[in-house]
């Protein structure tokens, strides 16, 4: 997991990333100053006149492009933490929400850690069907008749 710093950091760095494509798709420099060496960042809230509006829009869509990706490599990283016998308790906590929330958010994945875990557990499973329910074209077992049977009778 992420500390507390590198978490602030990478989130400065994908929103640093967001607002310098969307203010290049627009012609904005996302730069502040003269071109050089050490040239500051731009805050995206400074471009207010001019290309301002076409910069904030762009801001949005690109923002919601990278959203909707995030998105969708979360779920993919969601089911291959099933796959590996993770459970909707620990997704949650590594996402940051509860069990019930992950199980919202990508339902489904029971079947994908149930799975995982039998791959790792080596003992054997019993046979799904017990056999006085079988599915064979055989008849059924003979019961005991009714004289025969033990228990309280009706």
């Amino acid at each position: 997991m992420l500390t507390d710093e590198e978490h602030v950091a990478l989130l400065e760095e994908v929103g640093w990333a967001i607002w310098h494509t969307a203010a290049d798709s627009v012609g904005v420099d996302p730069y502040d100053g003269p071109r050089g060496r050490r040239r500051q960042r731009r805050d995206p809230a400074s471009v207010v006149r001019g290309p301002g509006r076409n910069a904030a829009l762009a801001h949005v869509a690109v923002a919601e492009l990278v959203a909707k990706e995030v998105a969708r490599i979360a779920a993919a990283a969601a089911r291959h933490a099933a796959m590996l016998g993770a459970d909707y308790g620990e997704i949650g906590q590594a996402a940051g929400i509860t069990r019930q929330g992950a199980r919202r958010r990508w339902p489904g994945l029971t079947p994908l850690t149930t799975a995982a875990r039998a791959r790792q557990d080596p003992r054997p499973r019993p046979h799904p069907t017990p056999p006085e329910h079988h599915h064979s074209r055989d008849p059924p077992p003979e019961r005991p008749a009714a004289q025969d049977r033990v228990g309280p009778t009706k």
